[in-house]
């Protein structure tokens, strides 16, 4: 099922919120590596065929 912008722009934020840390190796915010709230994220993009990118400038 097709995204509106603006979801599909929530969930790219999710994405970026929620991804590990490079250092630590976890989530900044759940503290959990590859925490649930990333992957609620990217799921629902990828089945709506939305594109990954994080960029949101």
């Amino acid at each position: 099922m097709p995204l509106t912008p603006e979801l599909a722009d929530h969930y790219r934020r999710m994405l970026r919120v929620h991804a590990d840390d490079p250092v630590t190796g976890t989530c900044p915010v759940c503290r959990r590596s590859r925490c649930e709230d990333f992957h609620f994220a990217r799921t629902q993009l990828v089945c709506a065929g939305e594109r990954l990118d994080l960029d949101l400038s």
